[in-house]
C-alpha cells in the first residue's frame, strides 16, 4: 500500500485481531496509517506457550496493553452467553475410573495398533524390537507394555489412521447418539461433531445414522402401554415404547460439510459433501425441528459433522453439545468450544463431549485466555 496517511487524526479499530494481524497484512496496514492509533477486539489474542510458561504475546505486542479485559465467567453472570459444561469420554482425561465404553474404545484402538503393526511395511520394524528386547514376533503381539501401545498409538496415530478406524468410530458414534437422545434431543436442540479427517467425517456420519436407526428399532419393539398412562410408574416409563420419541428419532438427519479437494478428493468424500449441499446442511441445522411440515424436512438434521469448517465464527444458537474427536489447542480450541455458549431459549447450559483427551489443552488454554485465577477459570466451564 505504501504510505496513505501519517495523520494522528486516523482511528484504526480492528475486529478479530487475532487474525492475519501479526504477518504481511497487518504490517502492510500499519505501514500505510503509520501514526494511527490501533484499538483492537479479540476473544483470543495470539500467545505462546512452552512448557506452561507465556514466551510470547502477538497480538499485545503489536497492539499493546489491555484497556479491557471480559472474561468468560462475565458473559455468564451477564447472560450473553450460557456456561459450558465438559465431560471427558477417554482415559486421558484424568477420570479416576474407566467406564466401559472408555475401555471399550481402547481395547479397539489397541487392536488397530497391533493389525497395523502385522502389515507388511511394518513388520520388520517389529521384528527389530522382537530381537532387541528377545521375543519373538508373537509374544511382543501378546506382551506389548503399556507404553510400547501409546508409543505405537501416537505413531499411527499421526497419520489418521486410528482416527479413521471403522471400530472406533463405531463405538464413538452410538455414545453420541445415546448421549444426544437422552440429554439434548428432549429439549430440541442439536449437536455438532468435529473429526480429525475428512474421511473420518465420512464415517462418522455412516455409523451416527446407523445407530440412530438402530435406536429407533430398540424403542419400536417395545410393548406398547394400553392401561391409563396416569397408572404408568416413571419408574416403568422406559419400559414402554414412547411414540412421540419414535417420531423424534424418524426425524433425525446427519450431514458432513467439508472444503472441496478438486480433483484429488476421493469420490466417497465428494458424494458426502454434495449431499450435505444438497439438502442446504448448514441453514437447516440452524433452524428449529418442524416435525409437521413435510417442506421442513430437512430441519431434521441435527448432527453437523465437520473437520476444519464452522470451527470459529459460526453462530448457531441451536446447537447445544459438541463432540469433539480432534486434536485442538490454544486459541482454536477457545474459538471451537465456544459455539456451544450461545443464548436461546430453554438453553441452560452448552456441552462439550471430548473423545480424544483434550482436558490438559482446555486447562492451558482457559489458565491464558479464561480467567486470572482457578476460581474464575473453575466457574467459566464446569
Amino acid at each position: 500500500l505504501g504510505l496513505v496517511n501519517d495523520s494522528e487524526r486516523v482511528l484504526l479499530l480492528i475486529d478479530e485481531a487475532h487474525r492475519s494481524q501479526s504477518g504481511d497484512l497487518g504490517d502492510n496496514l500499519f505501514g500505510a496509517f503509520p501514526n494511527a492509533p490501533r484499538l483492537a477486539f479479540t476473544g483470543t489474542p495470539l500467545i505462546e506457550v512452552k512448557d506452561g510458561k507465556i514466551v510470547s504475546q502477538r497480538t499485545q505486542k503489536r497492539f499493546g496493553d489491555y484497556i479491557d479485559k471480559y472474561k468468560l465467567q462475565d458473559a455468564v453472570d451477564d447472560k450473553a452467553t450460557v456456561q459450558i459444561l465438559y465431560e471427558g469420554k477417554t482415559a486421558d482425561t484424568a477420570i479416576n475410573e474407566k467406564s466401559k465404553f472408555d475401555e471399550k474404545v481402547d481395547e479397539l484402538a489397541q487392536g488397530y495398533v497391533t493389525s497395523q503393526m502385522r502389515k507388511s511395511e511394518n513388520v520388520e520394524i517389529v521384528r527389530k524390537i522382537a530381537q532387541r528386547e528377545n521375543r519373538t514376533f508373537d509374544d511382543l503381539m501378546k506382551e506389548l507394555s503399556a507404553q510400547e501401545v501409546e508409543a505405537l498409538k501416537k505413531k499411527w496415530g499421526t497419520t489418521g489412521d486410528i482416527f479413521e478406524a471403522e471400530q472406533r468410530i463405531e463405538a464413538i458414534a452410538a455414545d453420541m447418539v445415546q448421549h444426544y437422545i437422552v440429554n439434548i434431543l428432549p429439549n430440541g436442540f442439536k449437536a455438532q461433531v468435529v473429526c480429525s479427517t475428512k474421511m473420518a467425517a465420512v464415517k462418522y456420519k455412516k455409523f451416527i445414522d446407523t445407530a440412530i436407526g438402530e435406536r429407533l428399532l430398540e424403542e419400536q419393539e417395545k410393548p406398547e402401554w394400553t392401561s391409563d398412562p396416569k397408572e404408568l410408574s416413571e419408574q416403568d416409563r422406559s419400559k414402554y415404547r414412547n411414540e412421540e420419541l419414535c417420531k423424534k428419532i424418524t426425524f433425525l438427519k446427519s450431514a458432513v460439510v467439508v472444503s472441496s479437494e478438486g480433483t484429488n478428493e476421493r469420490a466417497v468424500i465428494t458424494e458426502t459433501r454434495k449431499h450435505g449441499q444438497s439438502i442446504d446442511a448448514v441453514e437447516n441445522f440452524k433452524r428449529k425441528f418442524n416435525y409437521d411440515d413435510p417442506e421442513k424436512v430437512n430441519t431434521g438434521v441435527a448432527f453437523l459433522i465437520v473437520c476444519d469448517m464452522l470451527l470459529t465464527g459460526f453462530d448457531a444458537p441451536i446447537e447445544q453439545v459438541m463432540y469433539i474427536d480432534k486434536k485442538v489447542t490454544n486459541h482454536n480450541l477457545l474459538q471451537t468450544i465456544a459455539r456451544v455458549n450461545r443464548v436461546a431459549k430453554g438453553k441452560a447450559r452448552g456441552y462439550i463431549v471430548d473423545y480424544i483427551g483434550l482436558t490438559d489443552h482446555l486447562t492451558e488454554a482457559l489458565s491464558i485466555y479464561g480467567a486470572d485465577d482457578q476460581k474464575d477459570l473453575n466457574e467459566g466451564l464446569k
